[in-house]
């Protein structure tokens, strides 16, 4: 039946129509709203703004400051701190809120409404051109919502009071924690390279000369113990020849000086043929074996010059053949090898000439002693040589000995270079991880003492909060306005939804699409005077209902603006 649309004629008759009930509807949500903005609760709210400053002198005068990386995070630990349940009812109590709520019970009780009238609001730095990046966090503002307007003021303060305070106590508490880390690490790491340094100690007193250091001087060591050594040996080798020579001649001088008889005249010695035959011995014995034919009639020969007794001089020749020998036999090995046949020799004649003087007995203490100034001298001069080269052999043997630590130091030098090298690196970790912790130490102490002073980041409050002098909530116009509205809007849906379920026929229009035809006239409608009498009544009634709910809202709004209800 709705096919067509409505013209405006259709719609200005359809509202007068309807107007009673667009009417009502209308009056009644504009009522609605008016006692709806005039019953929610009056606050006030107090707000106060602090700011993140940086600090105004350059970051590179303020070493070790600590610049908040995530200041949205930190403003919320700030606030975990702050409105504690013990702050809050500290708060409560003092300023005696919530009195209808608590009666006479724990302050604790109302802290949930408490944190329901608090706001905490982070100020962005989108309109702040000395921000680099906009959104970033500059600030924040804190606010607190009362019916009065001077509570809402006090209690704002003492939150600012308390964030700041806040602010600040986490800060020191935050330089003092990583101190008092640091010291602990520091103390450690102290502990670590002292006990690094008694080992290095003990490390190098248990290798003295195989440390790495010791390398070069080591080397020079032994280059001059080797040059030391080889001149023992020269000399050694020389005081060796002095001695076969002094020997030599020892054999070949007769003990005992000419002996003068009764007669007065000098009885002839056999020395002459006794060396003779003598050092033909010692050629012999050097030759061929102690059994060959030669050896034993030269043998006899001398045991015949001698009457068979013991020959100190024969004696002391076969010694000095053996030193003799025993030096030659040195340098062979040194320039041929073991089985060379010159190395074989020598220690045939070596052992032939010792088995002699294994046999060959020492001289008694029966005889004289010798008188014959020369051979005493000579005696004298092999002592001395003998007791010269004692004292160089002692020498030489203290220089190998000296020579074989030092070898044994620069063998075993390798592993303990490897250990020692260990040691150091760890000493040298270990250290400069101490440096590195007792700077960040220090650091960390002076930049306690710059936040004490003011000179890092901080909190600044802006904006103090200050007596409010108009209502936050609620925003009473607005409600009316949305009232209005809503009354207009209603009313109207009301008016058609009205219309379209009335199957009354008011117009030529709906005859028309009932009949399918246009209707042959139209009689408008004609209003008796009991129907327009009765219209009177109707409005004045509607009128007397619409001022009485008027007055009683005008009333209403009344008392609460005057706090009776």
């Amino acid at each position: 039946m709705q096919d067509e649309g409505y013209s405006v004629g259709e719609v200005t008759r359809l509202v007068k129509r309807r107007r009673r009930l667009i009417a009502t509807t209308f009056f009644l949500f504009t009522a609605l709203s008016i006692v709806v903005a005039y019953s929610l609760e009056t606050l006030y709210r107090s707000s106060g703004a602090i700011v993140i400053e940086l600090p105004e002198v350059a970051g590179q005068f303020l070493p070790g400051t600590y610049q908040t990386p995530d200041r949205e995070q930190s403003i919320a630990r700030i606030n975990d701190d702050v409105m504690t349940r013990e702050n809050l009812s500290t708060i409560i109590e003092t300023h005696n809120l919530y009195p209808l709520l608590r009666g006479s019970g724990d302050p604790g009780t109302v802290v949930p409404e408490f944190r329901d009238h608090f706001e905490l609001d982070l100020l962005q730095a989108d309109d702040d051109p000395r921000k680099k990046y906009s959104g970033d966090v500059m600030g924040f503002i804190i606010s607190y919502y009362h019916h009065d307007a001077e509570t809402a003021r006090n209690v704002t303060r003492d939150i600012v009071e308390l964030f700041l305070e806040g602010n600040r106590k986490r800060r020191q508490d935050a330089y003092i924690d990583t101190a008092e880390a640091l010291s602990r690490e520091a103390e450690e790491i102290r502990n670590t390279v002292s006990n690094l340094e008694s080992q290095l100690a003990n490390f190098k007193t248990a290798n003295p000369g195989a440390l790495p250091e010791d390398r070069t001087y080591n080397r020079q060591i032994v280059e001059r113990k080797e040059r030391d050594l080889s001149q023992l040996d020269r000399e050694i080798r020389s005081l060796q020849e002095r001695k076969t020579l002094l020997q030599s001649q020892l054999a070949q001088t007769e003990p005992w000086a000419t002996i003068i008889g009764p007669d007065g005249e000098a009885v002839a010695a056999s020395t002459d043929r006794l060396q003779q035959l003598q050092s033909e011995y010692l050629r012999l014995i050097g030759i061929y074996n102690p059994n060959h034919p030669d050896v034993t009639r030269v043998r006899r020969e001398i045991d015949s010059l001698t009457g068979g007794t013991a020959n100190p001089a024969l004696r002391k020749a076969l010694e000095a053949e053996v030193t003799s020998k025993q030096l030659a036999l040195a340098d062979a090995r040194l320039q041929y090898g073991s089985n060379h046949p010159d190395v074989r020799n020598l220690q045939r004649s070596i052992a032939a000439l010792e088995e002699q003087l294994a046999l060959s007995p020492e001289g008694t203490s029966d005889l004289p002693p010798p008188n014959n100034p020369t051979y005493v001298n000579l005696e004298v001069q092999l002592k001395s040589l003998d007791i010269e080269l004692a004292a160089q052999q002692r020498d030489r043997r203290g220089l190998q000995a000296e020579t074989s630590q030092l070898d044994e130091d620069i063998q075993v030098a390798p592993e303990v270079e490897r250990r020692y090298l260990e040691l150091t690196r760890d000493l040298d970790i270990a250290r400069r991880q101490y440096e590195d912790t007792m700077s960040r130490r220090m650091a960390v102490d002076r930049a306690g003492a710059l936040e004490a002073s003011d000179l890092a980041e901080r909190y600044v409050l802006t904006r103090a909060p200050s007596m409010p002098y108009k209502p936050a909530f609620p925003n009473r116009p607005l409600i009316i306005i949305i009232g209005l509205f809503l009354g207009v809007t209603l009313g109207m849906a009301a008016g058609i939804l009205a219309e379209a379920f009335d199957d009354s026929i008011r117009s030529t229009r709906d005859m028309r699409a009932i009949i399918g035809a246009p209707p042959i006239a139209a009689i408008p409608l004609i209003q008796t005077t009991v129907e327009a009498r009765a219209l009177v009544h109707s409005r004045r009634r509607l009128a007397l209902a619409v001022g009485a709910v008027t007055i009683a809202v005008a009333i209403y709004v009344q008392l609460q603006r005057s706090g009776v209800i």
